[in-house]
C-alpha cells in the first residue's frame, strides 16, 4: 500500500475554517482538495467495508468541488450521492463505483475507467467523457447533458448507450435506438417499444442482434430462427429455442457460424459436425471435447485448450490441419513404439540371460584364477625350495645310483660297506670299512677305488 504525507494549512481570512490537502504518495501521484468540510471517515466500498483508498476522505453525499483526484484508485467504492462538481478524475479508475445520484456537473472523467460504473440518475451536464471507458455502465434517469462521449455513445432517453451498455430493466418507452451501436450491449426485462437497427428484436425483454450479449438469458420458447447471431456472447442461457439453421445450444452456449464463444467452457462438449466458421474459441476450454468433422474456417483458436481434444475430420483451420497431421504421425509413432517396446523387452530378458551365463562364467574364472593362484604358490614354494638346494651345474655330474656327499668343516666324509652275493642279486652287507675323510676343493676331481691285494697275500 502507498504512504502518504500530510500538510494542514489552516487560512484565517476565509469565513469558515478551510483545510487545504496536499497528498503526496509514494508513486509521485499528487491528489489535492479543498472542503469546508473534510469527512471524519474514509471511504466505503460498494460492500460497506473499509476502501483500501487512504487519499482525500471520500465518503457517500461528500462534498468535492473541484477536487483533484487523477489517477487514482477508487474502484469499488460507494459515492452515491457525491458532489463532485469540476472535480479532476482524469485517468481514475472507478471500476465498480457506486455513482447513483451522484452529481458530476463539469467534472473530467477523460481516460477515465467506469466499467461497470452505476450512474443512475446521476447528474452530467458539461461532464467530459473523451476515451471513457463505459462497459457495462449503467444508467437510467440522468440529468443534464455532457460535453464529451466517447465515440459511438450517446445520451437515449436518459439512458448512456453504446457498445456493451448495460440496459437491463431500462424503460426504453419509444426511445430512438436504430443509430444506436448495441454491439456487446446486456440486456433483460427491457419494457417498451423502441426503434432498433436493423437485424436487432425485442424478445422477451432481451435486444437480440449480432454481437449481442446473452449471457445468463432466459429465452426459452423464443423464435430465433430469423435472427443474425453472428458475434453473440453466450453461457448459461435458458432454452429451450429455436434456432436458425447451423446453430446449436449446447452447454448453456450459443454455437453456430460467427459466434463469440471467447472464454467459453466447453470441455467434453460434442461438437462434432458442426459448423463453427468464423468461431471465436480463443482461450476457450475444448479439452476433451469432440470436434470431429467439425467446418473451423477461419476460427480463432488462439489461446484455446485443445488437450485430448477429437479432431478427426475437422477442416478449414490451419492449426486444426497441423493437429490432424500430427495425429496421424502420432498414432503411427505409437505403434512403432508399441513394436520397439516389445523388442525392449525381448532385448531385456535375452540380456538377463547373458547376465546369468556371464555371472556363471565369472564365478568358474574365479574357481580356476583360485586354483592357478595355490599352483604358483606351490610352483613358488618348490622354486625356493630348489633354491636352497642345489644349482644345475652342482648336479650336472649326478649318475643314477649316485649319492651326494655333505662337506662339513671342509672335508667330505665317505663311508663305504663291503657286500656280498652268490648269484649278483642278492647282497648282504658283511662289514662296515673306516670312513675316508677328503679335503674340500674348488674345480672338479675325479676319485675311484681300487682294490689292492693285501701286502701278506702270497
Amino acid at each position: 500500500m502507498n504512504s502518504f504525507n500530510i500538510k494542514l494549512s489552516y487560512f484565517a481570512a476565509v469565513p469558515f475554517a478551510t483545510i487545504a490537502l496536499f497528498l503526496s504518495s509514494a508513486s509521485g501521484a499528487l491528489y489535492q482538495t479543498t472542503s469546508e468540510s473534510v469527512p471524519s471517515t474514509t471511504i466505503y466500498d460498494i460492500n460497506g467495508k473499509l476502501h483500501a483508498y487512504i487519499g482525500v476522505l471520500l465518503i457517500p453525499n461528500g462534498t468535492y468541488t473541484g477536487s483533484v483526484l487523477n489517477a487514482a484508485n477508487l474502484s469499488n467504492a460507494d459515492l452515491a450521492g457525491a458532489t463532485l462538481t469540476g472535480a479532476n478524475l482524469s485517468d481514475v479508475n472507478l471500476s465498480n463505483v457506486d455513482l447513483t445520484d451522484a452529481t458530476l456537473t463539469s467534472t473530467n472523467l477523460n481516460g477515465a475507467d467506469l466499467t461497470e460504473v452505476v450512474l443512475t440518475g446521476a447528474t452530467l451536464t458539461a461532464t467530459k467523457f473523451t476515451d471513457t471507458i463505459l462497459t457495462g455502465v449503467i444508467t437510467g434517469s440522468l440529468l443534464g447533458a455532457p460535453l464529451e462521449l466517447p465515440a459511438q455513445w450517446n445520451l437515449i432517453h436518459g439512458y448512456l448507450i453504446g457498445p456493451g451498455a448495460n440496459l437491463t430493466n431500462a424503460l426504453l418507452a419509444t426511445a430512438n435506438l436504430a443509430a444506436a451501436n448495441l454491439t456487446g450491449v446486456i440486456s433483460g426485462n427491457i419494457t417498451g417499444t423502441p426503434a432498433l437497427p436493423p437485424d436487432w428484436e425485442l424478445l422477451n425483454g432481451y435486444l437480440v442482434g449480432p454481437g449481442a450479449n446473452l449471457t445468463n438469458a432466459n429465452l426459452a420458447g423464443l423464435d430465433l430462427s430469423n435472427i443474425d447471431l453472428s458475434g453473440v456472447v453466450s453461457g448459461n442461457i435458458t432454452g429451450p429455442i429455436i434456432l436458425p439453421a447451423n446453430w446449436l445450444l449446447v452447454e448453456g452456449y450459443l454455437i453456430g457460424p460467427g459466434a463469440d464463444l471467447h472464454g467459453a467452457d466447453l470441455s467434453a462438449a460434442d461438437l462434432s459436425d458442426t459448423n463453427l466458421s468464423g468461431v471465436d474459441f480463443s482461450n476457450a476450454d475444448l479439452s476433451n471435447a469432440n470436434l470431429s468433422n467439425a467446418d473451423l474456417s477461419a476460427a480463432i483458436l488462439v489461446g484455446a485448450d485443445l488437450t485430448d481434444a477429437v479432431l478427426t475430420g475437422a477442416i478449414g483451420n490451419s492449426l486444426i490441419t497441423r493437429l490432424n497431421a500430427n495425429s496421424v504421425q502420432f498414432e503411427t509413432s505409437q505403434d512403432e513404439l508399441a513394436t520397439a517396446q516389445g523388442e525392449l523387452v525381448t532385448a531385456q530378458g535375452d540380456l538377463s540371460t547373458t547376465q546369468g551365463e556371464l555371472a556363471t562364467a565369472q564365478g568358474e574364472l574365479a574357481t580356476a584364477q583360485g586354483e592357478i593362484a595355490t599352483a604358483q604358490g606351490e610352483l613358488a614354494t618348490a622354486q625356493l625350495q630348489l633354491t636352497n638346494e642345489f644349482t644345475l651345474t652342482e648336479i650336472v655330474d649326478l649318475r643314477p645310483g649316485s649319492t651326494m656327499i655333505e662337506i662339513i668343516d671342509g672335508y667330505a666324509t665317505l663311508s663305504m660297506a663291503l657286500e656280498e652275493s652268490t648269484d649278483l642279486i642278492n647282497w648282504t652287507n658283511i662289514g662296515q670299512t673306516p670312513d675316508l675323510a677328503v679335503l674340500a676343493f674348488q674345480g672338479e676331481k675325479f676319485f675311484r677305488f681300487a682294490s689292492y691285494p693285501a701286502a701278506n697275500a702270497q
